[in-house]
């Protein structure tokens, strides 16, 4: 028969309980807190008369952006907003963007759009906004600078895809005369059409006043050419972007490989891994990640079995001769067994 929890027990699972309700009714009111403001933002910005509140679609009636975030969810914020849409229903706000075929494409809520289909939803709420591609693409920015749900290299591409629509060229296109732009100033091309220059400073003071368009040029634009070893590192959100341009610029891959290792356990500083680079340039031995704990404490236990002399086990008894190998031969079954579920692991790879 199950034992029955003691009274303590019961009312301290029942506190938690409660207190992990009271979490998610919290996280729902600031949820329609932050809709209210939104849709105030949102009508400022593009006028009331061209929002349709709180309209029921099907999931998959949203077209997605043309440009999609490369950069890795949050699990664990995800798996909370996932259950708390299970638990009290969609909350917050999706901003979709109404074609002039009628159909409708997503300019803000990608990660509550994500989380609606993982909670099985099939219809959600939105508020379809009739504008214009440019507009779109400049509140989508709006929302994800505030949210800071891009990293710097989603952020490139939202620029560029802005410029592309604001200039009416292609990406190559674009980058090509932002280059060209940032060498004029320098003396080095001739300058670009006056109209052209007019319409970029417009779109980085209204949409990206913190970021100089020869910033832009001569440093992000850069994240567009990232090893691909790199950028899976960056896009886990364990790199910055720094580092990433710094690693990038190491030719030998497993030079590479080691830094990213290395720079990622070791917690280095930029400072630190410019100073590891200089010193591979230089031909010294690449850099040695620090080891995990676990493989520390085996490197540990293979130094006191490597000490166990035959002297020291001449003086032992019988006894104690046929403990230590049966001792050994537990944990040789042990380790063997290990290995096994990590060649496995390595198998999955």
């Amino acid at each position: 028969m199950a034992q029955r929890p003691s009274v303590r027990e019961f009312l301290s699972s029942s506190q938690k309980l409660n207190n992990q309700t009271q979490e998610l009714k919290d996280q729902v009111v600031a949820l329609e807190s932050e809709r209210t403001q939104l849709l105030q933002q949102l009508e400022k910005a593009v006028g009331s008369q061209v929002v349709a509140e709180g309209i029921e679609v099907p999931i998959v009636q949203i077209q997605r952006r043309p440009y999609k975030s490369r950069r890795e969810k949050d699990p664990i914020a995800h798996a909370e907003l996932v259950d708390s849409i299970r638990t009290y229903g969609f909350r917050g706000a999706i901003w979709v963007q109404k074609l002039p075929d009628g159909s409708l494409r997503l300019i803000a809520g990608e990660s509550r759009l994500d989380a609606a289909i993982d909670a099985g939803l099939e219809i959600v709420k939105v508020d379809v906004i009739d504008t214009d591609d440019v507009t779109a693409v400049k509140l989508s920015r709006i929302e994800n600078v505030r949210r800071r749900n891009l990293n710097e290299l989603d952020d490139t591409k939202e620029l560029l895809y802005l410029l592309t629509l604001m200039l009416q060229m292609q990406e190559e296109e674009v980058i090509k005369l932002l280059r060209q732009m940032k060498n004029a100033t320098e003396g080095n091309a001739a300058l670009i059409d006056p109209q052209q220059e007019q319409i970029i400073h417009q779109a980085f003071a209204e949409v990206a006043p913190d970021i100089s368009w020869q910033s832009f040029v001569s440093v992000r634009l850069r994240l567009l050419n990232l090893p691909e070893d790199v950028m899976v590192v960056y896009n886990s959100g364990k790199l910055s972007y720094t580092k990433a341009l710094a690693i990038a610029q190491v030719e030998k891959e497993d030079f590479r490989e080691q830094l990213l290792e290395a720079s990622v356990s070791n917690g280095w500083t930029i400072d630190t891994l410019t100073t590891q680079i200089k010193a591979l340039k230089s031909g010294s031995t690449p850099p040695k990640p620090a080891n995990h704990p676990v493989i520390a404490r085996l490197e540990k236990m293979e130094e006191q079995i490597q000490g166990i002399s035959s002297k020291k086990v001449v003086k032992m008894s019988a006894y104690q001769k046929r403990e230590l190998l049966t001792a050994i031969e537990r944990m040789e079954k042990a380790l063997q067994g290990k290995k096994a579920e990590l060649q496995q692991f390595r198998n999955e790879e």
